[in-house]
């Protein structure tokens, strides 16, 4: 097991091209929270979104049900 969990930080917020760079440690809610400002928000899963992680995301925005039904880990 890799533990992520101090790689949590955000290094690149680019608004124009929608685009955010993260550590894989980082919690979704904070990205959302770091974003709600410009009226941008990060919510794959928003039941989860307090413990859940990036890095749990192999591929853009996979997260929720169809996490589970795709092999995602």
């Amino acid at each position: 097991m890799i533990s992520m969990t101090r790689m949590n930080r955000i290094v690149e917020l680019d608004f124009p091209n929608r685009c955010a760079t993260v550590q894989p440690g980082l919690i979704n809610l904070w990205l959302s929270q770091a974003t709600r400002e410009r009226g941008y928000f990060f919510a794959p899963d928003p039941s989860s979104q307090m413990v859940s992680s990036i890095g749990g995301m192999p591929r853009p925005m996979r997260g929720g049900r169809t996490a589970s039904s795709t092999g995602s880990p």
